[in-house]
């Protein structure tokens, strides 16, 4: 990873020597990703489903919870009356419950996670996309994800133009 940032620097660096060397100046832009994601239409839309999505697991997990809330404690209050047994047989099909749960809970958390992931990554490709029109039809050298850049002048946000475009769509 490394690696690859200071290969990435030393090609930034490279083009901008370059084209100082030709006598153009660079034209770069900064894009905020979060910000598209936040603002457009699209960003919204995924936004809502992720949420939609996560809601449901969450009360089906809920719900399975209190299932086993409530067998747990209709086991303790019949435990007085069985034999040790019986008593050991039920506490390992209500441990059995438990780890099933736990398992749904990590495949809910992992499921969740992927979705989420494709949904921005959607979202991702069809920007970069327009990224590239935008490059090419204003002359860009190079256009930077926002939270890669410590620092920028506002003249340089395109974010703006961008979501105004992908809500064109």
């Amino acid at each position: 990873m490394k690696a690859l940032v200071q290969t990435t620097l030393a090609a930034v660096f490279c083009l901008i020597l370059a084209s100082v060397a030709w006598g153009a100046s660079p034209k770069f832009g900064i894009v905020d990703f979060q910000r598209v994601v936040q603002n457009s239409k699209a960003g919204k839309a995924a936004k809502a489903e992720i949420e939609q999505k996560g809601k449901a697991m969450e009360a089906e997990l809920k719900t399975k919870g209190q299932d086993l809330e409530n067998q747990k404690k209709r086991l303790e209050a019949e435990a007085q009356v069985m034999t040790k047994e019986v008593k050991e047989e039920k506490a390992r099909a209500f441990q059995s419950q438990v780890n099933d749960f736990n398992q749904l809970q990590r495949s809910y958390a992992n499921d969740f996670k992927r979705f989420e992931v494709e949904k921005l990554k959607e979202i991702q490709d069809a920007v970069t996309g327009l990224l590239e029109q935008i490059a090419k039809k204003e002359g860009y050298a190079i256009i930077f994800e926002r939270s890669r850049v410590l620092y920028f002048q506002d003249a340089l946000d395109l974010t703006d133009k961008l979501i105004q475009l992908y809500d064109k769509q």
